[in-house]
């Protein structure tokens, strides 16, 4: 391998390797090894197939057919990196624009400058690097909470990157003066394309939150009603019960009166066991937390599902009091959609608790058919279904949390750790 040939293969490398590592990195959810090993799987492709090709074509017909080279090196890194090829596609051609920004945006300073080519190798891997970080850190939550909610619509979606890809394409493919001759004029087209793209998705993450936060004001209006119907229905049981304590008061005075301790014992008990039919349940310190589990509790007692709640889980919480909400409701909401589809008996069991300064959450639940998992999320069977438990898995991700689904023996298994602080 000449010298001009390993510049021209790591000018073309450089952007793609680091673009294929922040998409691997976007959709395997920090598992490292997965990161790793098809990171290097695609250098390895790129490196090869390029030092193969260009003795073959020449370095001038291997730069026009760059792109198509490694974009099969992009699919097969998306069959690898999930089976859910489809849902992955809009995070490609996200990771696809800014890897073209970032070339095209080099290679016209290379040409207004005419630095040599070990210079622009370096200023591509300086550039692609601060990117990396620069999204690692403010890209990822994003466009991950874009793909949830655009689940239903991708098709349509996907439009807006894939018409930007082609722009840009045609910017350099058909100028009327070639790239490299005009590079000033052809640049402020390429990047005029690709901001207002990343305009568009800020714009798209920006409204999808707002109305994120009025699905959570409404999750918690419902959760309040709720709460309030439970307060309203236990006042009400306790006025009548104050209105009728007199008549208890008098048939325990008669059997004292009478000596009949036995049935004084007897009616006794069996009034305390009907007044803890009504009491409010306190399954742990936390409000918010104890509201979701009265709330499912009355839905569960209405399917005749036997529901069981320990938890030790402090007052306070680091998580949003909305975040909490979501991640408690859907996965009892899936526990008993799938408690419903099963043959009796079934059961939910919740345990919490504090392990040092971490919050461990496990619940386990009946359930009747086998359960398909991608990416070790369970796939949902519902039309446009599985938004719930992504973002169960966003949310547990954004506390620096760890989360764990799985099947066993026809109980359906959830574990996650919390950090406390």
């Amino acid at each position: 391998m000449t010298y001009e040939m390993l510049l021209t293969i790591l000018q073309h490398c450089i952007p793609s390797v680091f673009g294929v590592l922040f998409l691997v990195t976007l959709i395997s959810y920090g598992n490292k090894k997965l990161i790793l090993f098809n990171t290097g799987l695609f250098t390895m492709y790129a490196i090869l197939i390029s030092y193969l090709l260009i003795p073959v074509i020449g370095i001038s017909n291997f730069e026009k057919s760059v792109f198509f080279i490694f974009l099969v090196g992009h699919i097969c890194v998306l069959f690898f990196v999930s089976s859910n090829f489809y849902n992955n596609l809009y995070y490609y051609f996200a990771m696809s624009n800014a890897v073209l920004a970032i070339s095209i945006l080099c290679n016209a300073i290379w040409c207004l400058f005419q630095y040599s080519n070990l210079v622009n190798v370096c200023v591509l891997f300086l550039v692609s690097t601060v990117t990396y970080l620069f999204a690692l850190r403010h890209c990822l939550t994003p466009l991950r909470f874009i793909s949830d909610y655009v689940k239903g619509v991708r098709g349509a979606s996907m439009f807006i990157p894939i018409f930007t890809m082609i722009a840009v394409l045609s910017v350099i493919a058909f100028s009327s003066i070639h790239f490299t001759q005009q590079p000033l004029f052809d640049l402020l087209i390429v990047l005029e394309i690709e901001v207002s793209f990343f305009l568009y998705l800020y714009v798209l993450y920006y409204n999808l939150k707002t109305v994120r936060s009025l699905d959570d004001e409404k999750l918690k209006a419902e959760l309040l009603k709720s709460e309030l119907a439970t307060y309203n229905k236990y006042v009400s049981w306790s006025l009548q019960n104050n209105h009728d304590l007199r008549h208890h008061n008098a048939v325990l005075a008669e059997y004292l009166e009478s000596e009949k301790t036995d049935l004084a014992k007897e009616y006794l008990n069996e009034y305390t066991r009907t007044v803890s039919l009504f009491e409010l349940k306190q399954y742990c310190k936390n409000p918010i937390a104890n509201a979701v589990f009265r709330l499912y509790q009355q839905r569960s007692e209405g399917a005749g599902i036997d529901f069981r709640v320990t938890a030790d889980i402090p007052d306070q919480l680091p998580m949003k009091a909305p975040d909490i909400v979501v991640l408690l409701s859907n996965l009892l909401e899936n526990a008993c959609e799938a408690c419903e589809k099963s043959s009796s008996p079934t059961f939910i069991v919740v345990t919490v608790d504090q392990d040092g300064e971490s919050l461990r959450i496990q619940l386990r639940n009946s359930v009747g058919a086998q359960t398909e998992f991608v990416q070790g999320l369970p796939l949902s069977t519902k039309k446009h279904g599985g938004v719930g438990l992504k973002s169960v898995s966003r949310i547990v991700d954004q506390n620096g949390g760890m989360l764990r689904f799985f099947q066993k023996a026809g109980e359906f298994h959830t574990q996650i750790i919390l950090p406390l602080k």
